[in-house]
């Protein structure tokens, strides 16, 4: 959540727990995640229903909230077209 403060950021998000909703992993990973190799947790940002980045498990171990921050700031920068209003941003 703490990316979600940068002044661009997506549209929306989405979770789905792999430990409680196996169904509902099993039906985005065969949809929108195709080829990827299975991992848990990851961040996906799609664009236009495609994969645009993604961070998986061995790219987000050992890392702290900070670090995984920036590289999603900076992806939203790169991908994202939507800009927070200030109160956005506090909220």
């Amino acid at each position: 959540m703490l990316s979600m403060l940068n002044k661009v950021a997506p549209d929306g998000y989405t979770t789905v727990f792999a430990g409680m909703e196996k169904q509902a992993v099993d039906h985005f990973r065969e949809k929108y995640l195709p080829g990827l190799t299975p991992s848990s947790p990851n961040i996906a940002l799609f664009k236009n229903g495609q994969v645009v980045f993604i961070l998986q498990r061995y790219q987000i171990e050992g890392r702290n909230a900070m670090e995984i921050a920036k590289e999603l700031t900076t992806a939203y920068d790169n991908f994202c077209g939507k800009t927070n209003s200030p109160h956005e941003m506090e909220n």
